[in-house]
């Protein structure tokens, strides 16, 4: 029976923890694998961080500023109707995270990949420093028909 022994005693305490859900562009509830696999695994923390340097050397501009406040402010009402709160903050990604897993807690955290260079650097940097504070975290792939990485020309050579 699941939930016995040792085992079961450990999913149980991993599960009563906070998971993390590092939103980013896909500022959506509806199919989003990163929300989905952490409200599986416990209760949901949703965070949103500010570092527009990180995105050198595609910053955003101020078109992309105004979309991104009008979508923040249509997330956290979405949020809300599922009585959570949506956490912004301002400054490195793997600093933020850091600090607000200690805050709360965290069993995990859980974010869409994004496929970008600066993005992807970015990303294997925060999964391996996560990982090596010993902190449980799920790096959730974005459905796609296919990986960019994985496409080729016709003459096989990889694009």
């Amino acid at each position: 029976m699941a939930g016995t022994g040792a085992a079961g005693a450990r999913h149980q305490a991993i599960a009563a923890r906070p998971q993390i859900v590092w939103f980013r562009r896909d500022l959506r509830l509806a199919d989003n694998p990163a929300l989905a696999a952490a409200a599986a695994a416990g209760p949901v923390v949703p965070v949103f961080v500010w570092c527009p340097q990180e995105e050198e050397p595609w910053a955003p501009g101020s078109a992309s500023r105004w979309w991104l406040h009008r979508s923040l402010e249509a997330l956290e009402r979405d949020l809300r109707r599922h009585r959570l709160r949506l956490v912004v903050r301002q400054g490195p990604a793997l600093e933020v995270l850091r600090e607000l897993a200690a805050e709360v807690d965290a069993a995990g955290v859980h974010w869409n990949r994004l496929y970008e260079p600066a993005a992807e650097r970015r990303d294997r940097r925060v999964k391996r420093e996560l990982r090596a504070a010993r902190a449980w975290l799920a790096a959730e792939l974005k459905p796609r028909l296919s990986f960019p990485d994985g496409i080729q020309s016709e003459r096989g050579n990889e694009q």
